[in-house]
C-alpha cells in the first residue's frame, strides 16, 4: 500500500499583497519604495534625494517631506496601476512621526484615486460617478474623442462630444494653426485621463503645458461662452470674438479662463509637478505608451500594410507634441485609411465576382448551344 504524501498548505505569500512598501530614513533624505516580492524586483521608488524633487522641498528629512515622498509614490504607483500594497517594517520602525506620514499620504491618495469624481464647472457629470475608471468598449458607446483612453476612463460620449465640437469650432472659425489644434485637443481631452477623472474639481493643468498652449493658439480667436462663462474658441454664431492674445497674457490665465485649474508651482520640470498634473512628461508618455500598446494588440493583415507604411514612417517623423496629439484624437487618420484599404478590397472583390460569373456563363452557353431557329424566333418576339 502506497501512502501519498501529506499535502503541504499553500505558502502564507499566497494570501499577502505582492507588492511590498519600505522605507528608510537618514539625517539628510527620505526614501520609500515598494518591491514586488515574487521578481524581487523595485517596483516604484520616490526619494527626496531625486534632483527633481530637491529644488521644490524647502527640507528634505522632515515630517512634510516625508508626508510628500508618500503623495509622489501613491501616484506613481496608479501610474503603473499597482492597486494595493502592504507595509513592512524594520525592527526599529513604529508607526509615529515619519513612518506614519508616508504611510498616511499614501492611504490618503490611493483612496481618493480610485473613484471617478466629476469634475464640475464646465464639464459635464460622468455616468460613472463614485465607481472605478472601466474600459469602454467600441460601437455606438464609444468615444468620439480622446480614444486612447479607452482602457481605463471615466470618460463617456457625453464628455467626449462637446470637446470634439470645441475643435471643430476651433478649426473652422477660430483660424487656428495645426499646432494649437493639437495642443488643444490635448487639452479637451484631459478630462478623460484616469488620473484626472478621479481627482475633484477641474483637470489640473501643468503650468508649462499651459504655456505652450499659449504660445501656439496666440493668434487663434475665442469668444467667452454666454452659458458656461469660460473661453471658448469661436464659432459661428458668435458675435465678440478676439485673439488668445487680447483674451489672455500668458498660459495660466488661459487655461483658467478656459476652465480649467492650472499647477501654481513653477520652475520643476520633472518634478512633482509632472506627476500630479496633467500635460507633463509623465503624463504625455504614458498616453503615447498606451497607444503604441493598443495598436500593438491587433496587427492589421499584410494586405492592409503597404497603405499603412507611408503613414507610419510620417508618424515617426513627426514630433512628440503632435503624436500624442494624434493619438487622443482617436487614430481618425488611420481609421480612415483601414476604411479606405477595407473598401478597395471589397470593391475588388466584387469585381473578381463579377468576373467569375461571366466566365461561367460563357462557359454554360458553350457546352449548352441553343439552336439558331429559336435565336432567331426570340429575335423577332423581341421586335
Amino acid at each position: 500500500m502506497v501512502i501519498p504524501p501529506p499535502v503541504r498548505p499553500p505558502r502564507i505569500l499566497k494570501f499577502l499583497k505582492p507588492y511590498v512598501l519600505k522605507m528608510h530614513f537618514t539625517n539628510k533624505y527620505v526614501s520609500a519604495q515598494v518591491i514586488h516580492s515574487p521578481t524581487a524586483t523595485v517596483a516604484s521608488a520616490a526619494s527626496s534625494q531625486e534632483k527633481a524633487l530637491r529644488s521644490s522641498m524647502g527640507s528634505t528629512r522632515d515630517v512634510a517631506a516625508a508626508a510628500k515622498i508618500g503623495k509622489i509614490l501613491a501616484e506613481r504607483l496608479l501610474l503603473k496601476e499597482i492597486p494595493a500594497v502592504s507595509v513592512s517594517l524594520k525592527r526599529e520602525q513604529k508607526y509615529h512621526g515619519k513612518v506614519k506620514a508616508v504611510i498616511d499620504s499614501l492611504t490618503e491618495a490611493g483612496e481618493a484615486g480610485g473613484l471617478c469624481v466629476s469634475q464640475g464647472g464646465r464639464f459635464p457629470p460622468f455616468s460613472s460617478e463614485g465607481k472605478p475608471p472601466k474600459r469602454v468598449g467600441k460601437g455606438h458607446k464609444d468615444l468620439t474623442l480622446c480614444r486612447v483612453f479607452r482602457k481605463k476612463t471615466c470618460c463617456d460620449a457625453a464628455q467626449t462630444h462637446p470637446a470634439l465640437l470645441s475643435i471643430r469650432r476651433l478649426a473652422l472659425t477660430g483660424e487656428a494653426s495645426e499646432e494649437c489644434l493639437h495642443l488643444w485637443e490635448l487639452l479637451e481631452c484631459s478630462i478623460c485621463d484616469p488620473r484626472v477623472g478621479v481627482q475633484p474639481g477641474p483637470p489640473l493643468i501643468c503650468t508649462s503645458f499651459c504655456d505652450r498652449v499659449f504660445q501656439a493658439c496666440s493668434n487663434a480667436y475665442f469668444s467667452m461662452d454666454a452659458k458656461t462663462q469660460v473661453l471658448a474658441p469661436c464659432g459661428a454664431n458668435d458675435f465678440v470674438c478676439g485673439r488668445a492674445s487680447e483674451w489672455a497674457s500668458n498660459g495660466t490665465e488661459l487655461c483658467l479662463a478656459a476652465g480649467f485649474r492650472v499647477e501654481q508651482s513653477v520652475g520643476m520640470h520633472g518634478g512633482i509637478e509632472e506627476v500630479s498634473c496633467y500635460g507633463g512628461k509623465v503624463s504625455l508618455d504614458s498616453i503615447a505608451d498606451s497607444w503604441g500598446a493598443s495598436r500593438s494588440e491587433k496587427p492589421h493583415k499584410t494586405g492592409n500594410s503597404g497603405l499603412l507604411e507611408d503613414f507610419q514612417q510620417w508618424l515617426q517623423d513627426m514630433p512628440s507634441n503632435e503624436r500624442v496629439s494624434w493619438a487622443v484624437g482617436g487614430l481618425v487618420l488611420t481609421a480612415g485609411l483601414l476604411f479606405i484599404s477595407s473598401k478597395r478590397k471589397s470593391h475588388n472583390q466584387r469585381q473578381k465576382l463579377a468576373a467569375i460569373q461571366r466566365a461561367a456563363r460563357r462557359l454554360e452557353v458553350k457546352m449548352n448551344p441553343t439552336p439558331t431557329s429559336s435565336q432567331g424566333n426570340r429575335k423577332g418576339n423581341r421586335r
